[in-house]
């Protein structure tokens, strides 16, 4: 194997495949690591077993988006890769796959939105950060509610049968109804 076969280029195609990859494997969320809600991040995710394919995909990522991946141990035994990003390189990896996500769309327009309008954290005399206003943690958490809704929406909630259109196999096909 050469090291051309291991190198991926950011073309729209390869966006739009990892855009899905992202849809089906795919974490996103504003995350604070205190109830005050003071220290918020963007956060994004994808989990999937070891394989040539996914380790191309996640050092294509690390490359352009930075972050990290981490190996566990799954309880089958196989090895799980998880990439991680987060902030403004987050940011920018939702925004160049927002245009072919298909199920995610909303959560990454939100997380864009929100990332986007983010203040810089306030310091005291001493350097240190000082809490935030309380508009600025109450737009946190509104942002991190809304994303936390779409997530936990059954998708029989997002998108509706279509009525008369079952399919000879019993498969009704899917529409996405006003919910998002």
């Amino acid at each position: 194997m050469t090291n051309e076969i291991l190198i991926l280029t950011k073309t729209r195609e390869l966006l739009s495949y990892i855009a899905g990859f992202f849809d089906g494997e795919g974490s996103l969320g504003i995350y604070s690591s205190s109830k005050k809600f003071n220290d918020c991040c963007l956060r994004v995710q994808i989990k999937q077993n070891e394989s040539i394919e996914v380790c191309k995909i996640f050092k294509f990522l690390y490359e352009n988006y930075e972050g990290f991946t981490s190996k566990t141990i799954t309880y089958s035994g196989k090895t799980c890769l998880t990439y991680s990003s987060s902030g403004n390189n987050a940011c920018s990896f939702l925004r160049d796959i927002m245009e072919f996500s298909l199920i995610k769309k909303e959560q990454i327009r939100l997380a864009i939105e929100w990332q986007e309008g983010r203040k810089p954290p306030l310091r005291n005399i001493k350097g240190r950060i000082c809490p935030k206003p309380e508009n600025e943690i109450n737009r946190d958490i509104e942002y991190s509610n809304k994303i936390r809704l779409l997530k936990d929406t059954p998708l029989g909630e997002i998108y509706k049968p279509l009525t008369g259109n079952k399919s000879k196999r019993g498969c009704y096909n899917l529409t996405p109804s006003n919910h998002i």
